[in-house]
């Protein structure tokens, strides 16, 4: 099973640093960004309702839809651009400085908000379960 680990630090002489990394992998790595996909902002942000911070939140689904939920890229993207807008409000606009998240704490969000049965066809293999057991 894929557990997913996102953390974001705010550096005082820096840009913001937005890391992901597995249990499956030896370290972290940026969290990509997906321009090709969607382009709120050419950088993450959070800790407000902007751009950089839809950038993020929708990063974040992006790759737990498709790393966690085993869901097809194609699907994936559409999913998170589905939902990212609620999760930067709920979740990412909320955060300070730094920051911490899980994929169990996402995998909660999107059970809490019932989205779970909306892409549950679509699940290749279950690597960050979302059940409401």
């Amino acid at each position: 099973m894929t557990t997913l680990l996102w953390h974001g630090v705010r550096p005082s002489d820096s840009d913001e640093i937005v890391l992901m990394t597995s249990n499956q992998a030896e370290g972290w790595a940026n969290l990509p960004l997906y321009l090709d996909e969607v382009n709120y902002a050419a950088e993450f942000n959070w800790g407000y309702g902007g751009a950089g911070s839809e950038q993020l939140a929708y990063s974040i689904l992006r790759s737990f839809y498709e790393i966690c939920q085993g869901l097809p890229t194609r699907i994936a993207a559409i999913y998170a651009e589905k939902h990212h807008y609620s999760f930067m409000i709920e979740i990412v606009a909320e955060w300070h400085d730094t920051w911490g998240l899980t994929s169990q704490q996402v995998s909660e969000w999107v059970l809490s908000k019932n989205l779970a049965e909306m892409y549950q066809d679509h699940i290749v293999t279950s690597g960050c379960p979302v059940s409401k057991n």
